[in-house]
């Protein structure tokens, strides 16, 4: 974010300052380090899910173009991913080394699979039988969701140094 930033202010020559762009490298990195990296990833995978809901077999609705399951059953929710499409989604997220949180995700009991491996075999679709799938086990409330320390930051307007430099520019 911050180097497209210097790079159309760059081009553009917009004026933004370079400490504006520092003061959200900054915090961009220190919101970055405060979420632990299996947190991040069953964030990812909560909003890939969102975004892309209609590719997931959900209770009778099975689409053309499968991604996964997602299961409901005693206030939880089970999202299975195929093994392929989680991969590509780690990959265009830039996340090369995903297996630690994956196991970590597991010592969680957030990450449901066989005894020695990081997958579950399950049936999406019956006609082609088992395959491999990431399957996380999401409970049907806030207490799962990451939390992001802005510890130091209280009530600040972030963008406040940002509207200060455009005006300044004007």
């Amino acid at each position: 974010m911050v180097v497209a930033g210097r790079y159309l202010n760059r081009i553009f020559g917009f004026g933004i300052k370079e400490d504006v762009i520092d003061y959200l490298l900054n915090l961009e990195n220190q919101i970055s380090a405060d979420i632990k990296p299996e947190e991040r990833l069953l964030e990812i995978v909560r909003q890939q899910v969102t975004k892309n809901n209609s590719k997931f077999i959900f209770d009778n609705y099975i689409p053309s173009s499968c991604w996964g399951a997602i299961k409901t059953k005693d206030g939880q929710t089970e999202i299975q991913i195929s093994e392929t499409i989680f991969e590509k989604i780690m990959e265009d997220y830039g996340i090369l080394d995903y297996k630690g949180a994956l196991r970590r995700l597991k010592d969680d009991g957030l990450l449901l699979s066989e005894p020695d491996r990081l997958f579950k075999r399950v049936t999406l679709i019956k006609e082609i039988g088992r395959q491999k799938c990431y399957c996380f086990k999401l409970e049907n409330s806030m207490q799962t969701q990451p939390q992001i320390n802005n510890a130091g930051l209280g009530d600040v307007d972030i963008f406040a140094d940002m509207k200060n430099a455009i005006v300044e520019e004007l």
